[in-house]
């Protein structure tokens, strides 16, 4: 049994190419900086592979599924994408961030 360490979709938790589906409209939802303050952030359940995990994705994420998809979440639900997974220097520290690689879905 492969034990679960994060419950979040996450770069260091995924593979490029894996395809994830989402599973709800998502939920708005708040995340305290390391400043103290307070971000407001989208999570949504997904799929991957045979995972059911959270998805917290960046402000230019968001903009990329309201672009393809629009800006309703629910029709988004059941829709699948492709992970890709570039390397972005986030505090101080490279690292791997989820982005979207849009799949054409057969109907």
């Amino acid at each position: 049994m492969e034990i679960e360490l994060s419950s979040y979709l996450k770069g260091d938790n995924c593979a490029e190419g894996d395809i994830v589906e989402f599973l709800d409209e998502g939920v708005l939802g708040e995340m305290k900086q390391m400043d103290g303050s307070v971000k407001k952030v989208y999570n949504f359940q997904v799929r991957v592979g045979l995972r059911e995990l959270t998805f917290t994705p960046s402000v230019q994420v968001l903009k990329a599924f309201c672009e393809k998809w629009g800006r309703d979440s629910k029709a988004w639900i059941g829709k699948k994408w492709a992970i890709r997974l570039p390397m972005q220097v986030i505090k101080g520290k490279e690292q791997a961030v989820v982005r979207p690689n849009f799949i054409e879905q057969k109907i």
